[in-house]
């Protein structure tokens, strides 16, 4: 997904797995990531249907563990923002799941 958000031209983009797994999706990577990019603001956003409890407490948490301590404490940005939205809040997103429903119904 990384790939595809550089050779569409967002280059602003990071994209990061809690779980870290591939090694260049985790926190620690996508922090010197950004940082190397030179951006020193920071807008965290979960890549989710919607924004539950990984959101909450992993991504935007006030735990030392949480994205947004880790990218605060790197002292790397002088902003650091978490949206808590999931996609499914996202009027273009909404519209992709009736489709793709529609789809498997008229399919089935």
């Amino acid at each position: 997904m990384q790939t595809q958000m550089g050779e569409l031209g967002y280059d602003n983009v990071f994209i990061g797995i809690v779980e870290g797994k591939p090694v260049s999706t985790s926190c620690e990577a996508v922090i010197k990531a950004v940082h190397d990019a030179g951006y020193t603001k920071v807008v965290l956003r979960p890549l989710m249907v919607v924004a539950g409890d990984h959101t909450n407490n992993g991504m935007a948490g006030d735990d030392a563990d949480s994205w947004k301590s880790q990218f605060t404490v790197s002292n790397y940005f002088t902003d650091v923002d978490c949206q808590i939205a999931g996609l499914g809040e996202i009027p273009a997103i909404q519209q992709l799941y009736v489709a793709h429903t529609a789809a498997a119904i008229n399919k089935a």
